[in-house]
């Protein structure tokens, strides 16, 4: 959604990426390297809401809705982005959460009780994408036909 006001977009970003390898693990930057998406290598660490709203600066990023950047703990990242939605130096962001669990194991009930505790959790995220090619491959099972 975007609207123009004195010749600046005010924006609702539905899918940003935020993380900080000291406060939660993500095992895709442990080697970082070449990726399909890009060198990994360049991204900077952390990337928060500080440099979010720096690299937005020809928007007015109104509100922003983070998605699980694959951490290999789904419940201490949204812990984490909770922690900076609830500080008021980040202006609420990010205003919505959407976590990642694995919806095909026994306790997946157990922790989306878990990822509900927390107020800006508006959705989960089962990525589905498999590939022949393992540089493709996001999830090495194809859940849409089990």
């Amino acid at each position: 959604m975007a609207a123009v006001i004195a010749k600046r977009l005010i924006v609702v970003d539905p899918h940003i990426h935020l993380w900080d390898r000291q406060a939660v693990r993500y095992p895709w930057l442990d080697n970082a390297g070449i990726a399909f998406s890009g060198d990994n290598r360049l991204l900077p660490d952390p990337y928060g809401v500080p440099q979010l709203l720096r690299d937005a600066v020809d928007v007015k990023l109104e509100m922003s809705v983070h998605v699980e950047a694959n951490p290999d703990n789904s419940l201490a990242e949204v812990r984490w982005l909770q922690s900076l939605a609830d500080d008021p130096a980040n202006g609420g962001h990010p205003h919505g959460l959407v976590a990642y669990v694995d919806l095909s194991t026994t306790d997946a009930g157990e922790r989306l009780e878990e990822l509900a505790a927390y107020r800006n959790l508006r959705g989960i995220r089962q990525i589905l994408n498999v590939h022949q090619d393992t540089k493709y491959d996001y999830v090495g099972r194809h859940f849409m036909r089990e």
